[in-house]
């Protein structure tokens, strides 16, 4: 016996692949639809079909609002900048999607660096840069929290921008600088990438303050 797609009420086959909802069944075309955060728990069946349609209104909301998008400046390949329309584009992954999202600058709550999984660098709203108990007046303090520790230290696993935005169900995105293979202390590919940082670190500063 056939049944329909609780959004597009397509018949689907009893065999024909599919995925159950808390009070129906959808279609795969549709579930692709979803927003990202939403399509792990769509597809074990944790969603009504009532959330499954907001979630694919919200998705294409936020893909027009990635059309409407004009970037002014690109500081990484995850980080798109809008400053005419005070918004940021983020490419990150949720639940294990790929997802891009445009956000308002004051969205942003706050932001660090990791280096390693240790926070050497971080900025809480508008303000002065907090580490701990230790203040830095200045974001040229990135540089030597990176270096700080490279008499112990001659190689960095990685290095990540680690943003915290007001969202409830999933506030965290994760930015990786470096990933995947040692980066040696003192090389050039490693003073490439604290440059880099600073610059990343400099825009975000100034998307807070603007």
């Amino acid at each position: 016996m056939k049944k329909e797609c609780a959004i597009c009420n397509i018949k689907i086959g009893l065999f024909k692949p599919k995925f159950n909802l808390i009070d129906g069944i959808i279609c795969p075309a549709c579930a692709s639809n979803a927003m990202a955060k939403d399509r792990v728990a769509l597809r074990s069946g944790r969603l009504s079909s009532e959330e499954a349609k907001a979630s694919i209104l919200s998705n294409k909301i936020h893909r027009d609002n990635i059309n409407k998008f004009i970037p002014t400046s690109n500081p990484h390949p995850n980080i798109e900048v809008d400053i005419n329309n005070k918004k940021i584009k983020l490419a990150s992954k949720i639940n294990g999607e790929h997802f891009e999202e445009i956000l308002d600058f004051d969205k942003i709550i706050s932001w660090e660096v990791l280096k390693d999984s240790e926070t050497i660098y971080k900025k809480e709203g508008v303000g002065r840069a907090v580490v701990g108990g230790i203040l830095f007046g200045e974001t040229g303090a990135v540089i030597g929290a990176v270096t700080g520790d490279s008499k112990n230290k001659t190689m960095i696993k990685s290095i990540k921008l680690r943003i915290t935005i007001s969202d409830m169900d999933n506030p965290i995105r994760f930015i990786h600088i470096h990933e995947g293979t040692d980066l040696e202390v003192g090389s050039e590919k490693y003073k490439h990438i604290v440059d880099s940082t600073q610059k990343l670190i400099g825009i975000i500063e100034n998307i807070q303050n603007y």
